[in-house]
Parts: C-alpha cells; sequence; structure tokens
C-alpha cells in the first residue's frame, strides 16, 4: 500500500515537506528509511547533490511520524519511507515527522482520532 502527504501551509509560519511510503501488512511495526529517499537532490540541483549531515534529522523525524500513525492506528506493519522532500527556507522542525504521520495513515485507508497539529509555536503530535 502506498501513501503520501504533503505538507504545505504559510500560516502560522512556513511549513513544507512531503513524505511518500510503501507499507506493508505486518504483525510488528517497523519503519525503514530508502537509500535513496533523497534522490531527488540529484534530481533537481545535479549529480554533485548529495545527503548530508542535517538528513539525520529528517529521517529521524520520518521514522517517529511513521510509528507514530501505526501506533495511533493499533496496527502493525512494515513501513518504508521511499522519499522525504523539504525546503530549506520551509521546512520547520517537526514537518518531516507530520507529513510521515499522514502519509502511513493514507496507506492504511484509516482516519486517525489523534490528529497532530500546527500553531504559532511549531508542530504538536498528541500522546499515545
Amino acid at each position: 500500500m502506498d501513501g503520501d502527504h504533503r505538507l504545505a501551509q504559510q500560516r502560522p509560519g512556513p511549513h513544507y515537506a512531503l513524505v511518500r511510503v510503501v507499507l506493508e501488512p505486518r504483525t510488528q511495526r517497523t519503519v525503514y528509511i530508502s537509500p535513496n529517499a533523497f534522490s531527488w537532490l540529484r534530481e533537481a540541483y545535479g549529480d554533485g547533490a548529495r545527503e548530508g549531515p542535517g538528513h539525520v534529522d529528517l529521517k529521524q523525524e520520518a521514522v517517529e511520524g511513521a510509528s507514530f500513525a501505526l501506533v495511533e492506528a493499533g496496527l502493525g506493519g512494515e513501513v518504508t519511507v521511499t522519499e522525504i522532500r523539504y525546503a530549506n527556507a520551509d521546512t520547520a522542525p517537526g514537518d518531516v515527522r507530520f507529513a510521515a504521520a499522514h502519509a502511513v495513515w493514507k496507506a492504511l485507508g484509516h482516519e486517525p482520532q489523534h490528529l497532530p497539529w500546527i500553531d504559532e509555536e511549531g508542530v504538536h503530535f498528541p500522546k499515545t
């Protein structure tokens, strides 16, 4: 099952992220980041563009968001995050986590009861 979510809003403050996932039903919950999750950088900026140290935080956010979504849904699954897009000027902390959670819910066809939200202070996730 595939899912994706693009977070793109300007108020309050800019927030941007795009996350694509592939989900396989499983009893356990696991999240992987594809080694090609940032391959769009080469497509957009040429062969010299590649993943850098800052991408570790974005990968961690993607894992946290996907894991949150599985726990909230009460389901297991093997999630592979196939793409993580960001914009230096518009991606704030938590944006990738937010987009990853929504991408997993779309893949599951699940309507969450405990949604994360964005306000003037940033991205927030409810306690599960």
